[in-house]
């Protein structure tokens, strides 16, 4: 199953296995809803964490992607951030904080679609759930992807 990245407008990412990107954002609503996000393929994907003694697991220091992986997400999700990392020298803490912020804010807040189906509609209102699921929770394919 192809394995999406939804790169949320704080700068926050999620990974996630669906059919297709409909499919992602139905899943990571479980996160939030991703349809004013950007999901995009992500084509090689190696995760790294390691299992602590407590039995919870934690990301594996700075290698939590593998570098192929890493280099993806970075260039594709975090712009600002993959044009400064090559080019910081010895103030690379501060070019790659401010770099973070930037990308914190470079995406601002995004209206989402409005349902034409007022019960799709009201629900969506009630809940801020994602169209594609909307959609699916009634029974009928997404209008959008016809």
């Amino acid at each position: 199953m192809p394995i999406f990245a939804c790169r949320w407008p704080n700068g926050d990412l999620s990974i996630v296995s669906a059919k297709d990107r409909a499919d992602a954002i139905c899943r990571l609503d479980e996160v939030d809803n991703a349809e004013t996000s950007e999901v995009f393929r992500v084509s090689n994907l190696l995760l790294n964490l390691r299992l602590g003694d407590d039995g919870k697991f934690s990301t594996a220091d700075d290698e939590l992607f593998g570098e192929v992986c890493g280099a993806e997400i970075i260039a594709r999700a975090y712009p600002k951030l993959w044009g400064t990392i090559p080019s910081a020298g010895p103030d690379a803490g501060v070019a790659i904080e401010k770099a973070v912020r930037e990308e914190r804010e470079r995406i601002g807040p995004v209206v989402p679609s409005v349902p034409i189906d007022p019960t799709l509609r009201s629900i969506k209102a009630a809940t801020d759930m994602p169209d594609a699921l909307l959609h699916r929770l009634k029974g009928r394919r997404d209008p959008s992807k016809r």
